[in-house]
């Protein structure tokens, strides 16, 4: 899990010099992984205020992204403001005018929230995620009422590869490579997260998986990474001994 503090138009220059360090003690008792300062950073543009910017900066002793803004380019030297705007910026704060900050971790939620956002629509809201539904629950009455049984398998196996590409691209960018036994590693965690989260039930499956997740993530910090599939598949067969439908199979079942 990542921390961001995000602070904007700190206008040094008009600020009460009081607050600066209940500011930086605050960003600092955060830990932040990172933090994005936007916007404004003097009043006038003057040197000194530029000055005492580049000091509190310097005072957070972590990682930063910085954005100028429109008060960060001079107002009464005019030739300055037309034939260099932000020269006195790049002097004191950073050279650097469009910065960008790539995270493993992000790149993770980027990808994986739309495309669980996109399923959930596609088989809640759609005519074939619909016929999908129907089809898993029964098949022979799916096709009596008109829905192309094999078609809608085709098409149910086809989003399943797609998806578990998706998720072989995460995985390779998250850890910098990638192994054939890898399918078998995540897949075992993916089945038991959708065993306990109750098959058939997508709210269920990305409830278990974030489960799964959090209980890997303390065995490995707080025990032993070699005792994590221990620990993962002990729950699982508790929640088997049970629940064996899964902990929201119940809720999924009166709502149909």
């Amino acid at each position: 899990m990542r921390t961001l503090v995000h602070l904007s138009d700190l206008h040094f220059g008009r600020i009460d010099p009081s607050l600066v360090e209940p500011l930086r003690r605050a960003v600092t008792d955060a830990q932040p992984d990172l933090t994005v300062i936007s916007g404004d950073f003097t009043q006038r543009a003057r040197r000194s205020q530029f000055a005492a910017a580049r000091e509190f900066l310097d005072s957070l002793k972590i990682k930063t992204l910085v954005v100028p803004g429109n008060h960060d380019i001079p107002l009464f030297d005019v030739v300055e403001r037309f034939a260099a705007p932000l020269t006195r910026y790049r002097q004191f704060i950073s050279a650097e005018l469009e910065p960008e900050y790539e995270d493993d971790e992000m790149i993770v939620v980027g990808v994986t929230v739309p495309l669980l956002l996109a399923l959930r629509w596609f088989v809640a809201s759609t005519r074939q995620g619909k016929a999908m539904r129907a089809t898993a629950q029964d098949r022979e009455a799916s096709g009596l009422m008109g829905i192309d049984v094999n078609r809608t398998i085709s098409l149910t196996f086809l989003i399943a590869g797609g998806l578990a590409g998706a998720a072989g691209l995460v995985v390779a960018l998250y850890y910098g490579q990638t192994f054939f036994q890898y399918g078998l590693q995540f897949g075992l965690l993916s089945f038991t997260a959708a065993v306990m989260g109750g098959i058939g039930n997508l709210t269920g499956a990305t409830l278990g998986g974030l489960f799964v997740g959090i209980v890997a993530a303390m065995s490995d910090r707080f025990i032993e990474a070699k005792w994590t599939s221990v620990i993962v598949f002990s729950l699982l067969i508790l929640v088997l001994i049970f629940r064996p439908t899964g902990l929201l199979a119940e809720q999924a079942s009166e709502r149909a």
